[in-house]
């Protein structure tokens, strides 16, 4: 999917987190979404899960904790009581890459 869409307008946050005994943060493959325009964290106590999740930001918060999606926010975009204005989401993520890219250039 990054390299269908080029433009160097967009900006990606990947926040890997720990949901199986076997996630680590030496354990992710960094190279997977090798490109300057992402940027990749580790979020090993959950905080985004659970604050996504709470928020029920893309009515994505059912289940009381949230990975494995994505956000698409235009150009826009600011976050004053939470990122906001949302334009897509998703759950999973591998599940929707159709839906990501097309979501993604929407906004361009």
């Amino acid at each position: 999917m990054l390299a269908s869409e080029r433009s160097g307008d967009v900006r990606f946050y990947v926040v890997w987190l720990n949901q199986r005994s076997t996630d680590a943060a030496d354990e992710i493959d960094a190279t997977t979404l090798d490109d300057p325009r992402v940027k990749q964290y580790w979020d090993g106590e959950g905080i985004t899960g659970t604050y996504f999740a709470e928020t029920d930001l893309g009515g994505l918060g059912y289940s009381g904790f949230v990975y494995d999606v994505y956000y698409v926010f235009g150009p826009e975009a600011m976050w004053a009581d939470g990122p906001e204005p949302l334009v897509g989401a998703r759950a999973p993520v591998v599940s929707y890459a159709d839906e990501l890219l097309a979501d993604i250039r929407g906004q361009l």
